[in-house]
C-alpha cells in the first residue's frame, strides 16, 4: 500500500516540476515590429505590408513610438504567457486529482483485502475452535437409591452428557447444573443463575475434541419416580458451562441449555421386553452458545 502512495506522489511531483519548467519557457524575448506600408495595388484593391523585425529588443533604447508599441507587445505577450501558465496549472490540478483518486482507490482495495483476510481468519478460528454442547441425557433405574440419608426402593438417576464437538481442546472453567421436577401442565422452568468461578470441580479440566463428559446426577426417589413414569411430571435440566479455547485463551466461552426429559409411552424390544420411551429436547429461551 505504501508503495502505491509513494509512486502516486512521485508522479504528481514530477509532473509539477515539468510544468514549472515549461511555464517559464513560455515567455519569449519580446521584440518590436516595424511596419512599412507599400503602395496601394489598384487591381487587387488590397494593401501589401511587410513585417521586418528589428535586431534590437525592447530592452534597448528606442523612440517614444517604438516604446508605446513595445509596451503593447509586452502586455499581449504577458497575457498569452499567463494563459499558458493557467493551462499548465489546470493540467497539474487534474494530475493531482487523478493521483488522489488513485490513492483512495488503492486504500479502499487494501482495506477490503484486509477485511477479507480478517473474516477468513475469524472463520478459520470458528471452524477449528472447541464447542462444548449437550450431547444427551441418560435415564437409569437405581434400586435401593439413598437420597439425603433416606433409602428408596426404586429410584431413577438422570445424567447429562456434554461433548466437545469442536476440533481443538476446550479448557473447562466452571459448570452450573440445576434441575426441577415440574407437572407437565406447568410452563417451562426458568433458571436464574450467575456465572460462578467454579461450581462443579471441573476448573481447568481439559476436554479434547470428540470427548464426552458427564455432569452431576439427578436423583429421583420413589414418589418422584412414580409421577415421572406415569407421565404426570417432566424433569427440566439446566446446564451452563464456561470454558476457554486455545485460540483466545483469555476469553471465556459459554454454552447453556435447558432440556426437558419426559416419558412418552413404551417401546417393545426384540424378545418382547417393554422399555419406556424417553423424550429429550431443548426447551425455553435458555439455549445459547458463544
Amino acid at each position: 500500500m505504501r508503495t502505491y502512495v509513494v509512486v502516486a506522489v512521485a508522479i504528481a511531483m514530477g509532473v509539477a516540476w515539468v510544468g514549472w519548467i515549461t511555464s517559464n519557457m513560455l515567455v519569449p524575448n519580446v521584440q518590436i515590429v516595424h511596419v512599412h506600408d507599400v503602395p496601394f495595388d489598384a487591381d487587387a484593391h488590397v494593401y501589401h505590408r511587410s513585417w521586418p523585425i528589428y535586431s534590437k529588443d525592447c530592452e534597448s533604447a528606442f523612440s517614444y513610438e517604438d516604446a508605446s508599441l513595445c509596451a503593447q507587445l509586452r502586455a499581449a505577450t504577458a497575457a498569452e504567457a499567463a494563459a499558458g501558465r493557467a493551462q499548465i496549472s489546470n493540467f497539474l490540478s487534474f494530475i493531482e486529482t487523478l493521483a488522489l483518486i488513485t490513492t483512495i482507490v488503492f486504500t479502499v482495495l487494501a482495506t477490503r483485502a484486509a477485511q477479507r483476510s480478517a473474516d477468513a481468519a475469524t472463520a478459520a478460528v470458528h471452524s477449528e475452535r472447541a464447542w462444548l454442547t449437550v450431547d444427551g441425557i441418560q435415564v437409569n433405574p437405581a434400586p435401593g437409591l439413598i437420597i439425603e440419608g433416606e433409602q428408596h426402593s426404586l429410584g431413577l438417576v438422570l445424567t447429562v452428557l456434554f461433548k466437545n464437538s469442536g476440533r481443538s481442546p476446550g479448557i473447562m472453567r466452571w459448570m452450573v447444573f440445576r434441575h426441577e421436577v415440574v407437572p407437565t401442565d406447568q410452563p417451562v422452568s426458568v433458571f436464574y443463575v450467575d456465572n460462578p468461578v467454579d461450581d462443579s470441580g471441573f476448573n481447568k479440566t481439559v476436554l479434547g475434541p470428540g470427548l464426552v463428559m458427564t455432569s452431576a446426577q439427578i436423583a429421583l426417589g420413589d414418589a418422584d419416580r412414580q409421577a415421572f413414569m406415569a407421565e404426570r411430571t417432566a424433569v427440566y435440566v439446566y446446564i451452563k458451562v464456561g470454558y476457554n479455547d486455545v485460540f483466545v485463551p483469555g476469553k471465556i466461552r459459554v454454552s447453556e441449555g435447558c432440556w426437558a426429559v419426559r416419558k412418552n409411552g413404551e417401546i417393545e424390544e426384540p424378545g418382547g421386553r417393554r422399555m419406556p420411551r424417553w423424550l429429550l429436547g431443548p426447551v425455553g429461551h435458555q439455549n445459547t452458545v458463544t
